[in-house]
């Protein structure tokens, strides 16, 4: 949901709805979804219905998982699935990344991801997953990142976070985040 109020400039609309004004937004235009393209790293079940809600609203899926999905079979959803959600089958993702090492992650990160859904448990390889250096593959794809962090607080070295937030756009920095938790939460 945060993605759609971030790209629809949801701050600015409700700014100009509580001064009892209608205008226009200001800065770039409102940008819709469709042709986006999300990376989910870690494709559970929870990755996989943000990956049908978001494939729904026209955007290209790149999943991420710590193992290879590359048989039709390996890409099944083994866990808990409520009927009608998710993508049991793996059928969504045009692309699939897999690996443990950072050269695996910084190849996912680097694919030119307009958003980045962070949706892994918290385990001692995944604290500070995303940090200095994958800032900075993010900054060298060119696509100005919008992250969403629905895992745990410290998935990301929140330091980094927000010096990549502050950073001005031309010169790399992220659109925006969304933190379902923080660390420290």
């Amino acid at each position: 949901m945060y993605i759609l109020f971030h790209n629809h400039k949801g701050r600015q609309l409700e700014s100009l709805q509580r001064s009892h004004h209608w205008g226009q937004t200001t800065g770039p235009a409102i940008n819709d979804l469709v042709k986006q393209r999300i990376g989910i790293l870690a494709y559970g079940s929870i990755g996989r219905q943000v990956a049908r809600v978001t494939r729904a609203m026209g955007m290209e899926v790149y999943a991420y998982t710590a193992s290879p999905r590359d048989t039709p079979e390996s890409k099944k959803d083994t866990g808990y699935i409520v009927p009608g959600t998710g993508d049991p089958n793996g059928e969504f993702p045009e692309k699939w990344f897999s690996g443990t090492d950072k050269e695996s992650l910084h190849k996912f990160l680097g694919s030119g991801l307009d958003i980045l859904v962070l949706s892994v448990p918290l385990t001692d390889d995944t604290v500070g997953l995303l940090g200095k250096d994958e800032s900075e593959v993010l900054k060298g794809a060119g696509k100005n990142t919008f992250i969403c962090n629905i895992s745990r607080g410290p998935v990301i070295n929140h330091t980094e976070l927000a010096k990549a937030l502050k950073m001005p756009l031309e010169d790399g920095g992220l659109r925006g985040a969304a933190l379902d938790v923080t660390d420290p939460e």
